[in-house]
């Protein structure tokens, strides 16, 4: 098992989360989870059109057959009032 998460192509993992995030989003948190071909990602973003645009944009990436907004919330203290969310992708390449 741990042979076959050392063989997973992790780098077109981050490479897809990456060209998907853009300027206005900062991912906080990825928790991949290769024995349910899923990963978790966490992040902030200057507003809530930013943070749909990075699902869009993440959902149209070849190697995720599925991306799922979980939660979102304004950061109300914050005086840029940031969106915090969280999402779950199904990764295709997770599962040998």
């Amino acid at each position: 098992q741990v042979l076959n998460q050392l063989a997973l192509p992790w780098d077109r993992l981050f490479s897809a989360v990456e060209e998907s995030s853009g300027a206005d989003v900062a991912l906080l948190v990825m928790e991949p989870d290769t024995l349910k071909g899923l990963v978790r990602i966490g992040g902030e973003a200057k507003h809530l059109d930013a943070a749909l645009a990075f699902v869009k944009q993440l959902g149209a990436h070849p190697i995720f057959t599925r991306v799922a907004l979980q939660n979102h919330q304004v950061q109300q203290q914050d005086p840029q009032k940031p969106v915090r969310f969280s999402l779950v992708a199904a990764w295709s390449e997770a599962q040998p």
